[in-house]
């Protein structure tokens, strides 16, 4: 298994490269999270050091001394990512406006995805996904169905649509968002509005569409990478 360290902050160990970095000021210890870029791999993100621990020689990431195997280190994951879904789905049902929170929900929910594809495959992928998916049904299904259920009752969603459409608009756009990563990286936003301009109860003239869609010399690019994606 690659363990990388992000270089968005500055970081200590590199067990991929067997390199050491810290500023003088700030050494880091290493906190793990997926590979934005959706290569399965897991990142170390840093935390503060001791000044003594910025001076031992390159070793392993020390993630791998907190998560002694990758079993470990994906349940760390994903229960990170768990509790941020929770918090999004809380935050929407706080929000005064049911059709609101429902839309800024799933708006970013798929921003998460898209900036952390790898997570989905590292989780998913690997062995226990059914009972990962079984505990993503138990702690975040009754607030999800609350957060419909608010928008349906108010008259803004349709009636006839159900909690469980959701999901499946969700892995809609996943698809959108793998095909265009390297092209059209916010592509989804697209089809995401207007997929809930459908969702809509007596829905109003329709707002403008605010992300572009594909040029046409770009859409045999978009489709390439929906089927480069394919197992």
């Amino acid at each position: 298994m690659s363990i990388h360290l992000d270089n968005s902050d500055p970081v200590t160990l590199c067990w991929a490269h067997g390199t050491q970095r810290a500023t003088p000021a700030q050494g880091r210890r290493a906190e793990p999270t997926a590979d934005p870029g959706g290569s399965g791999r897991a990142i170390c993100r840093a935390r503060p050091r001791r000044h003594a621990e910025r001076h031992r020689p390159p070793r392993r990431c020390r993630v791998y001394r907190r998560f002694p195997d990758k079993t470990q280190l994906i349940e760390a994951l994903f229960e990170q990512r768990l509790e941020q879904i929770r918090q999004l789905l809380e935050e929407a049902l706080e929000e005064p406006d049911p059709w609101r929170g429902l839309t800024r929900f799933h708006e970013r929910a798929l921003e998460l995805q898209a900036h952390d594809r790898g997570l989905a495959q590292l989780v998913l992928g690997a062995p226990g996904a059914p009972e990962r998916l079984a505990k993503i049904r138990t702690l975040l299904q009754p607030l999800a169905g609350e957060l419909v259920e608010r928008a349906r009752a108010a008259g803004q969603l349709r009636a006839d649509s159900e909690a469980e459409d959701f999901p499946i608009v969700q892995v809609m756009l996943s698809a959108v968002i793998d095909a265009g990563r390297e092209v059209a990286p916010e592509l989804w936003r697209r089809y995401l509005a207007i997929v809930l301009q459908g969702l809509r109860a007596k829905p109003a003239p329709p707002e403008p569409l605010t992300t572009p869609p594909v040029p046409p010399e770009q859409v045999d690019e978009v489709l390439a990478g929906a089927w480069k994606r394919r197992p």
